[in-house]
């Protein structure tokens, strides 16, 4: 019954996540990148680039939290070390690292270019690193399910 309840919040957190992203991603981010393109004429022709990378970020963040629910649906059948959960954290981790590639050339972009104040190319590389870190740590955690596999496979063995 614990794991259930642990699953049940887990993808009540994971539902909340997507549909933030779906917001940000896929409802602000236009809105904002056609406020922008109005206020800023000179910078007009960036709008649909940028959006293309956001939502390029955006789909791999929704892919992620696809595998992540994945990972808590198995936990609430009491499946928490198994090779599908160690695969999905690898896969995850391929994602954000995905993700964080496509932050720093978005910042590198708004470098190049020369627009904006700092905050544009600063938040970027901060989302870059974010990205970074939530992939480092799911490679982690991946090596560390795959690890349990082995072990429970090992004792399954010896009894």
């Amino acid at each position: 019954m614990e794991q259930k309840r642990i699953s049940m919040w887990l993808k009540a957190v994971g539902l909340v996540a997507m549909a933030g992203l779906v917001f940000v991603f896929f409802v602000f981010a236009p809105r904002f990148a056609a406020l922008c393109a109005a206020r800023f004429e000179q910078l007009a022709w960036l709008r649909w680039p940028a959006l293309a990378g956001l939502w390029a970020v955006g789909l791999l963040y929704l892919a992620s939290v696809v595998f992540y629910l994945r990972i808590c649906a198995r936990i609430g059948r009491d499946q928490s070390f198994v090779p599908d959960n160690a695969r999905d954290l690898a896969r995850i981790a391929q994602l954000m690292l995905g993700a964080a590639g496509l932050w720093g050339a978005g910042c590198l972009g708004v470098l190049w270019v020369n627009i904006g104040p700092g905050g544009i190319w600063i938040g970027a590389l901060l989302m870059a690193l974010a990205s970074g870190a939530i992939a480092t740590l799911a490679w982690a955690l991946g090596k560390l399910v795959r690890r349990a596999v082995r072990l429970q496979e090992e004792n399954d063995l010896t009894v």
